[in-house]
C-alpha cells in the first residue's frame, strides 16, 4: 500500500536533527480534515524525544507558481463566463468586498487595524491624518478634494495616482 501521509522536513530540538515530521491530528474521533495548529500539528517520529511537537520547513508559495504562464485576465476571455460563475462570483463580492476601515494609527499589533466600517465606531481623531476607508471594488482618491467625485471614484481597473511628499496627488499617464 502507498503512503501518502504528508512527511515535511523539520528540525527537532530535542532530537538535535532533521526528521521527517508525522502529522498528528489533535481529536481522533474526527476526520482527517482540517487546519494546521487547530486541528493538528507535526511531531518528531523519534522515540527519544518523546515525539516533541516541531514545526516543518516550508516553501513560499512563488515556489510553486509557474510564472512563464500567468494566465488571461477574466476580462480578455472570449467565452463569457457561466452563470453560475457570475453568482458565484457576486456572492463573494457580498461576503468581502465591504467597506473597510484601515486605521494606521490605532492597534497595538496590527490585528484591529483593519474592521468593518459599519462593524464599529471610528477610533478618536487625532491631528495626524492615519485612517481611510477602502470601498471595493472603486478606488478613491482621498486628496482630490476639490474636482468633484467624478475624478476621485476611480474603477480597479485603472491605476492609482502616486502622491508626492507635499501630499499632492499626481494623475497617472496614459
Amino acid at each position: 500500500m502507498l503512503d501518502i501521509q504528508p512527511r515535511p522536513l523539520a528540525w527537532c530540538p530535542g532530537c538535535d536533527e532533521l526528521n521527517p515530521a508525522v502529522q498528528s491530528w489533535k481529536r481522533l474521533d474526527r476526520r482527517r480534515i482540517g487546519k494546521y495548529r487547530q486541528q493538528y500539528v507535526y511531531q518528531c517520529p523519534s522515540r527519544g524525544c518523546r515525539h516533541s511537537i516541531v514545526e516543518p520547513f516550508v516553501r513560499p508559495a512563488a515556489v510553486a507558481i509557474d510564472w512563464n504562464n500567468l494566465g488571461q485576465r477574466i476580462g480578455d476571455r472570449a467565452k463569457p463566463l457561466a452563470a453560475a460563475t457570475i453568482r458565484r462570483i457576486r456572492a463573494g463580492l457580498e461576503q468581502f468586498a465591504q467597506p473597510t476601515v484601515i486605521a494606521t494609527n490605532h492597534g497595538h499589533d496590527g490585528e484591529d487595524r483593519s474592521y468593518p466600517a459599519a462593524g464599529a465606531p471610528m477610533p478618536t481623531r487625532s491631528t495626524k491624518i492615519g485612517d481611510g476607508v477602502a470601498c471595493p471594488p472603486f478606488l478613491l482618491d482621498r486628496r482630490a478634494y476639490n474636482d468633484g467625485d467624478a475624478r476621485r471614484i476611480k474603477p480597479i481597473t485603472e491605476p492609482v495616482g502616486a502622491i508626492t511628499a507635499n501630499g499632492t496627488p499626481l494623475s497617472p499617464r496614459p
